[in-house]
């Protein structure tokens, strides 16, 4: 596990909402984490992405059953109301999954076969 510690919000994470941000990493999953200046009063958990620094290591699945590693059938399959993306440059193909908490956003592999991360929560930008 790796601690970044409360730092400035333009770190490795992209451009951060608020003063400063905390990234909490393990393998294949990334936790950030807030101050009271990106929204929700004291410091607060913001969001995640699984996959995204490899492996899925705990089988994580959306409650709609989706995972690191679904095909694109079986995410549309999963995910009757998914928005797919085409690829954009520098992102690969992508889904948007809608929910009555916020949207998921799941990342394909460049040739848009498989799920290769899933996110949800604040993004920080580029």
């Amino acid at each position: 596990m790796a601690d970044s510690g409360w730092t400035d919000p333009f770190s490795v994470y992209g451009t951060c909402p608020g003063t400063e941000v905390r990234g909490v990493e393990w393998p294949g999953f990334l936790a950030l984490f807030g101050d009271p200046a990106s929204g929700g009063g004291e410091r607060h958990f913001m969001a995640y992405t699984v996959g995204w620094f490899g492996p899925d290591p705990f089988g994580l699945r959306t409650e709609q059953g989706t995972a690191v590693g679904d095909s694109r059938d079986e995410v549309a399959a999963e995910n009757l109301a998914a928005t797919f993306v085409a690829a954009a440059d520098p992102f690969p193909p992508s889904v948007v999954i809608g929910t009555d908490r916020g949207d998921i956003v799941g990342y394909f592999t460049d040739d848009g076969a498989m799920l290769s991360s899933i996110s949800a929560g604040v993004a920080c930008g580029e």
